[in-house]
Parts: structure tokens; C-alpha cells; sequence
């Protein structure tokens, strides 16, 4: 496998260069089968220090619709979905840096979709004046950790906004392509037990009727994949794992 520091070509066997106990990831019994990091040089402001190993090569995934500082979401997506398209089942999450269309720079935020999808994007803190991530669309509904429930598009444009991360689960198959489950947080704590995290309430459906959308680019800091749909006790561990990583940049949740 040859490799700049822009770029590394994920080869058919790349996913197997890099093992699911690298202090990272937990270790499903036969999910975990890659891992993707953003160099760390391309992530300057520490917000993500903690988020890179340096036992590991910075393993950048390229794509056709790549730009020379970050790659599009869509375009990572569609390069992998192409790649790997003999896998049954894949979930894809990753740790990004937005780059907003004008104003300053937004912090850090958590991304987790489905190939295949656009996915969705929450930031870790609300924009505010002067910042713009030109269009970002969900018509499904999330609940913002206040007893009812909050469209993504308010929760992200509204500085007042409850709503701090998410995670989107999602799987593609033989038959096509949905979304499992997703999980959501506010600002704060969680004001019930932590059954709130997995609760029935807070999924939303991203499929042929619901969908995500936005403008601009994201620098894809870090991604895994999964080879199937994930059982509940799956998806568990892989929330636990994404809720560390938020809380080490310091997020409440």
C-alpha cells in the first residue's frame, strides 16, 4: 500500500491492516473490520488530539470527489460504498471537522451515517452569528433531552438548541439501504436513566421517506467500519465507545 501525507488508497486488503484491539475500538466478536484516521497534521486546533493514535498510520481514505483539505462526505461515502460493495453489511462513523461556508470556523462535531446516505450532522456547540454551514436538513424528529422532540434543522441553527450529538447507525445490504437506529444527547446531562441513551424515543428513521442533507465539506477525522447490521448489545458497545470519544473533547452529555 503506498501513502502520502495527503492520501492513502484504501486496497482490498487495507481493512486488515489494522486490528480491532487498538485501544480504541471495543471488540465485537466479528464486527469491527477497519479503521480510518485523518492525519493528524490536518486537525490543528486540539480538538481532536485525543481522537488520533500514534501506535497507527494516519490512514486518510481518498476518494474521487476529494478536495485538497478535506473530503466530502458524499464522495467518501459513494468511493467506499463502491470499494466495498461485496460487504454485506457496513456502518460508518466518523469523528469531523466542519469547514462552514462563511463566518468562523464551528468546534468539532460527530458524525455517524450509512453508506450510501448523507447521513446527519450535529455539532458539539450551536453556530452562532456570523457562522453559516449553508443547508442542513432532517425531517425526522429527535428527542432534545427536555421531554419532547426537536428537528434537527432547529436544534443546529438555534443557539438555544438541546440537542449536542448524535449517532446514526445504519447498514446496507443485498436488498438495499436503511437506517437502524439512532441515538441522541443534549447539553447538560441526561435528565432520566441512562436507558434514555437506547430508548425506543429517541430513534429516527433516515430511509426512502426521511432523510439528511447539507452544503459545504467535512474533514472525515476518523471512521469505522462494521461488516453487519448490529444487534442491540452491538450497537450498545459501539454507542459506549462514540460517548467516550465525546466526552474526551470534553463535551457534557
Amino acid at each position: 500500500m503506498s501513502a502520502t501525507l495527503s492520501t492513502i488508497l484504501i486496497e482490498s486488503d487495507a481493512l486488515a491492516d489494522v486490528s480491532a484491539t487498538n485501544g480504541f475500538f471495543p471488540e465485537p466478536s466479528d464486527g469491527l473490520v477497519g479503521y480510518y484516521e485523518m492525519d493528524p497534521s490536518l486537525v490543528s486546533d486540539g480538538k481532536l488530539a485525543n481522537l488520533v493514535n500514534p501506535q497507527l498510520p494516519a490512514l486518510i481514505v481518498g476518494n474521487p470527489l476529494m478536495e485538497p483539505d478535506g473530503f466530502t462526505f458524499e464522495g467518501t461515502v459513494a468511493y467506499l460504498d463502491s470499494l466495498l460493495h461485496e460487504t454485506p453489511y457496513l456502518t460508518y462513523a466518523a469523528v469531523v471537522k466542519p469547514v462552514v461556508a462563511s463566518g468562523s470556523a464551528l468546534e468539532s462535531a460527530v458524525i455517524m451515517g450509512n453508506f450510501g446516505s448523507p447521513g446527519a450532522l450535529l455539532f458539539t456547540a450551536p453556530p452562532s452569528a456570523g457562522q453559516s454551514i449553508g443547508s442542513l436538513r432532517m425531517s425526522g424528529f429527535v428527542d432534545n433531552g427536555e421531554g419532547g422532540s426537536t428537528s434537527a434543522q432547529a436544534a443546529i441553527n438555534e443557539p438555544t438548541g438541546a440537542m449536542n450529538w448524535m449517532s446514526l447507525f445504519g447498514r446496507i445490504y443485498a436488498a438495499g439501504r436503511d437506517v437502524m437506529n439512532m441515538t441522541t444527547g443534549q447539553r447538560g446531562t441526561f435528565n432520566t436513566s441512562a436507558a434514555r441513551i437506547l430508548n425506543t424515543a429517541n430513534t429516527v428513521r433516515i430511509g426512502a421517506n426521511y432523510f439528511g442533507t447539507y452544503t459545504g465539506k467535512l474533514k472525515i477525522a476518523r471512521a469505522c467500519i462494521y461488516d453487519r447490521s448490529l444487534e442491540d448489545t452491538e450497537r450498545l458497545l459501539l454507542h459506549n465507545f462514540w460517548k467516550a470519544d465525546v466526552a474526551s473533547l470534553n463535551i457534557p452529555i
